[in-house]
């Protein structure tokens, strides 16, 4: 099986660079298949194989020499596990959140409100992907603007739906499965991580924590930067 790098042999003449593996799909190797491959690294062990297994949302590992990041590789690809390296620096960065609360849907933009009451209208045009997860503790929403140029981030539990009238009279939960389907509707092509995708493909649901729990809040990051690299890569 391939496996690509990006940039390693640089490492040499410069300062030193780090490496993350990039799964080629959501697919989580298995537990046994990640010890035997983080056998042959120097700074993961196999006791991190069970950490990496549960959190296999697009990113194995991060911050690798490239020494580390290829002898991984390597052993993956003989279990027939593709993965790429790819230089840190070269990755997808979250720019920082900007919180709102309320929304409205207007026909060509999305109004955001913040809790000052203060109103931002951002085009839907400009939707780039959409994020819902369960981090254990908030119903997270993200969503990502241009090529990573504009966050705005809520949670379910200081999200008012009160402003967009077609959503009044229903739970918050039922609330969010609505607007996801309206988001998708209005925005041809707009990515959904897998959480957004399971409540815009089933019935709407009061307890949406039920269905879209993620073992902590950096799976749920780290599944939108993956997301984002293989849109930038065309893929």
């Amino acid at each position: 099986m391939k496996c690509r790098a990006y940039g390693v042999a640089q490492a040499a003449k410069g300062p030193i660079m780090t490496y993350a593996l990039m799964q080629t799909s959501m697919e989580a190797p298995q537990v046994e298949v990640l010890r035997k491959a983080f056998r042959a690294s120097d700074t993961l062990s196999a006791a991190d194989a069970v950490f990496a297994a549960d959190d296999a949302y697009g990113i194995l590992a991060r911050d690798l020499t490239g020494d580390d990041a290829q002898n991984i590789a390597a052993s993956l690809a003989a279990d027939g596990i593709d993965v790429e390296l790819v230089a840190e620096g070269d990755l997808p960065r979250l720019p920082e959140a900007q919180l709102f609360i309320g929304f409205q849907l207007r026909p060509e933009f999305i109004r955001l409100m913040n809790a000052r009451g203060e109103r931002t209208d951002v085009p839907y045009r400009g939707i780039r992907l959409v994020a819902v997860g369960y981090d254990r503790h908030a119903v997270r929403f993200e969503m990502i603007f241009g090529d990573a140029t504009l966050r705005y981030q809520s949670t379910l539990e200081h999200m008012q739906f009160q402003h967009e009238a077609t959503m009044d009279g229903r739970s918050a939960g039922e609330n969010m499965v609505l607007l996801l389907r309206q988001l998708r509707s209005r925005v041809p092509g707009v990515m959904f991580n897998r959480g957004a995708h399971v409540l815009a493909d089933g019935a709407p649901v009061e307890h949406v924590e039920d269905f879209v729990s993620y073992p902590r809040t950096s799976a749920i990051f780290e599944e939108m930067v993956w997301l984002l690299w293989r849109s930038r890569r065309g893929s």
